[in-house]
């Protein structure tokens, strides 16, 4: 049996856009063209999106070559006035096979994919796979709180139906994190 698991994560810290100071005041939130240039591919543009007008960001593409999703976003976009922050982690494939030809350990690379057992729960996935480099500075934080997000897995289920797909990942679509720099904790749906 071979599982291969796609995960994309955003990483929401402090406060959210809705709570920006800015938007109530005025009604209106401005936003600006971000394009990010891939310096593996002779600087061409490899992605555009909007961020809040005076939000800063930090990081952008980074190669894996050993891996078979080879170019990542890996970049923070913040507000140097409330904090707010979203940050793109890495996405890699995973694979598990029960019965492999020749032995395999856990975290080893095969075929570009990452062996691991399916990990269904997705604050273990965050502390195994995120924790200990893309989120190295939560390695100590603590749960203080737990959201199922059922509105966004039937929000799915209704846009992709019925299929096998979407079943399987309707409860666990999305990761949203809070966490606060100051108390170092985490917030793990």
């Amino acid at each position: 049996m071979r599982f291969i698991c796609l995960v994309c994560a955003l990483l929401i810290t402090s406060a959210s856009l809705a709570s920006d100071p800015r938007a109530a005041a005025t009604g209106t939130m401005k936003f600006t063209r971000l394009g990010i240039k891939d310096p593996g591919i002779n600087s061409i543009e490899a992605i555009s999106f909007l961020i809040p007008t005076g939000w800063k960001t930090e990081g952008g593409i980074q190669w894996f070559p050993d891996y078979s999703i080879l170019a990542n976003l890996l970049m923070k976009v913040t507000d140097p006035q409330t904090g707010a922050q979203v940050e793109f982690l890495p996405i890699q494939n995973f694979t598990w096979l029960n019965n492999p030809v020749v032995p395999m350990q856990p975290g080893q690379n095969y075929l570009g994919n990452i062996v691991y057992q399916p990990v269904k729960d997705v604050p273990r996935f965050v502390q195994t796979f995120y924790m200990p480099k893309a989120l190295a500075h939560l390695r100590n934080a603590r749960p203080i709180a737990k959201e199922d997000l059922t509105k966004v897995a039937e929000l799915v289920k209704r846009n992709y139906g019925e299929r096998e797909n979407a079943r399987a990942c309707s409860g666990t679509l999305a990761l949203c994190h809070a966490f606060n720099s100051t108390t170092s904790s985490i917030s793990m749906p």
